[in-house]
């Protein structure tokens, strides 16, 4: 019972820690998507101030 008890706990941490890892890389893709379409009107706004 307990060999097949131990690989339970396991399975519940690689899925949680899967998981995890999946919604941090999604949430940092969103910040890094959001600073870039934040960054580039800033830019275009700057290089458009002198005009």
């Amino acid at each position: 019972m307990l060999p097949q008890m131990m690989p339970f706990p396991w399975v519940i941490f690689f899925l949680f820690s899967f998981i995890f890892f999946f919604s941090m890389s999604l949430y940092l893709k969103n910040l890094t998507f959001k600073h870039f379409t934040f960054s580039k009107p800033l830019k275009l706004n700057s290089s458009n101030l002198p005009w």
